[in-house]
């Protein structure tokens, strides 16, 4: 399956989205290193944070948000 071609800003967004899930990935993995997060708590916390602001959270955060949390689901 063929992906569309995104334009300027898309690539822009993808490529922040990218660095971003990077970063956390690599936090997330130093600070289970050190026992200081456990396997999947940052994850449900973040479910969590999204579930209490989700009546008054802005509607495209809350889906970059969902998208940051899946792609680090162990």
């Amino acid at each position: 399956m063929a992906q569309k071609k995104l334009s300027p800003e898309g690539e822009v967004l993808a490529a922040h989205m990218a660095a971003t899930r990077a970063a956390f990935q690599v936090l997330i993995s130093c600070l289970q290193r050190n026992g200081t997060l456990e396997r999947g708590e940052y994850q449900e916390m973040l479910s969590a944070y999204m579930e209490s602001v989700k009546s008054t959270g802005d509607p495209m955060m809350l889906a970059l948000m969902d998208d940051l949390r899946r792609s680090l689901l162990d």
